[in-house]
């Protein structure tokens, strides 16, 4: 009968003691260090899967998961469950969570772009309403460059533009009908104070 490595029995003898005493986070970093240092031994590899299983079951009943769940903290959530998989990446309950928190992300996303178009489209149609029509143009070409086909806010560009043209136009019409014949008129009387291009 072959002789054991005293050390290999040494490391055997603390793997059983922390699997017994249900100390998992000592267990996995012990069982990694041993299969680190005798990657051939199987005995070793078999503590590292048994504490890795019991590792990520204990972290997944913890108080901190449900605290996470119950605030729906999804992005702390996915975080963990990232965390979890690096320790043991076959887990098929671990890349299920991760994809429905993922999954939730994605919805609390959409509700947050929705509620912020909503406030923008009401904030631009109260700007059109006070004939506020530059500010309203500019901040419908701020929502088109991150959404350019969004068919509400590219009417409301049209309608301020529209607007701010119609006022552009009576600004003018104004100009012409009353600064220009008073310029008309200074000149005639002031001509040597006139340069002309």
């Amino acid at each position: 009968m072959a002789t054991q490595n005293p050390q290999i029995g040494a490391l055997l003898k603390e793997l059983k003691q922390l699997k017994a005493g249900k100390n998992f986070d000592q267990l996995l970093l012990a069982a990694t260090q041993a299969v680190e240092r005798y990657p051939g031994e199987v005995r070793f590899l078999d503590f590292l899967h048994y504490a890795q299983e019991h590792y990520v079951k204990e972290k997944l009943d913890s108080q901190i998961v449900d605290q996470l769940v119950e605030k729906k903290d999804y992005p702390a959530l996915a975080a963990v469950y990232q965390k979890l998989l690096t320790i043991l990446p076959e887990s098929r309950d671990l890349q299920k969570r991760l994809k429905k928190v993922r999954q939730k992300i994605r919805e609390m996303h959409k509700d947050e772009v929705k509620t912020y178009y909503t406030e923008a489209q009401k904030r631009i149609e109260e700007m059109i309403q006070k004939g506020e029509y530059e500010n309203a143009t500019a901040a419908c070409r701020e929502v088109l460059e991150e959404d350019p086909e969004n068919k509400t806010f590219v009417n409301l560009l049209v309608k301020s533009d529209s607007l701010l043209d119609k006022e552009m136009d009576g600004l003018l019409e104004l100009y012409y009908k009353d600064v220009l014949p008073a310029l008309r008129e200074e000149y005639k009387a002031n001509k040597e104070e006139f340069i002309i291009l």
